[in-house]
């Protein structure tokens, strides 16, 4: 039973690896258009392989998405899709491998067309695995870039708020500024005015005494000459 199993399983395996040798011959160009993808990394720990990094990327995924509930035979059969996609190659220890949700989301849509005879192998191959994966962190992953990108558009808010403050505190001390300036200047003129007022007064005040000096003058010349017209009339 066990040797039918593997058989049943390498069957199922035979057209996917047909598909990835046609296909890698573009494997180059998609890796390219899937840089800027969301994706799981991980390094790759002691004892680590591109199966626990696909079983956990899938895990991590399946926990995030509120409209998706894969079935541990769903998850089966995308991690051996994922593992084959990549190349079912071993990994060096802290080398860095990559799961794109990409892969995971087409490899599930493909897992609800599954008959009842293949789920029942995966199924199997589901029971002989280890789901107990906490332990492997990814590097990055969507919902730590999401965080990531949460905590930069609170900061990025915060520092507009405090530079919208900062710029308000200084209009208004400009203002205040300004308002002392224009009391000052308010100030000055009108002690400039009450001191150009004292000066003419006081002025006008030395002025007067000689107009009225000289004013008299003339009078007693008159007075002079008309006495003096007078006595020569009597002799």
């Amino acid at each position: 039973m066990h040797n039918l199993t593997k058989a049943f399983i390498l069957l199922v395996l035979a057209p996917i690896l047909l598909t990835t040798t046609t296909t890698s011959a573009h494997g180059s160009e998609a890796h390219e258009d899937k840089k800027n993808q969301s994706s799981y990394v991980f390094k790759t720990p002691v004892g680590g392989s591109l199966s626990l990094a696909a079983r956990r990327a899938i895990q991590l995924y399946d926990q995030s998405k509120d409209d998706v509930s894969l079935s541990p035979a769903q998850a089966s059969y995308i991690e051996a899709n994922i593992v084959e996609h990549l190349g079912g190659r071993y990994l060096e220890i802290n080398e860095e491998v990559t799961i794109f949700v990409a892969d995971i989301e087409n490899f599930a849509e493909k897992s609800k067309a599954l008959d009842a005879a293949s789920i029942a192998v995966w199924q199997t191959y589901a029971a002989a695995s280890d789901f107990s994966l906490n332990d492997l962190t990814p590097v990055t992953s969507p919902e730590v870039k999401k965080a990531e990108d949460n905590n930069n558009e609170n900061t990025e808010a915060k520092d507009t708020e405090n530079e919208s403050s900062k710029s308000a505190e200084s209009d208004a001390n400009a203002l205040k500024s300004r308002n002392q300036n224009y009391l000052l200047l308010a100030l000055t003129l009108a002690v400039l005015a009450f001191i150009t007022s004292r000066v003419i007064r006081g002025r006008n005040q030395q002025e007067a005494p000689v107009e009225e000096n000289v004013a008299e003058k003339p009078v007693k010349k008159t007075t002079t000459k008309t006495k003096k017209t007078a006595s020569k009339s009597k002799k």
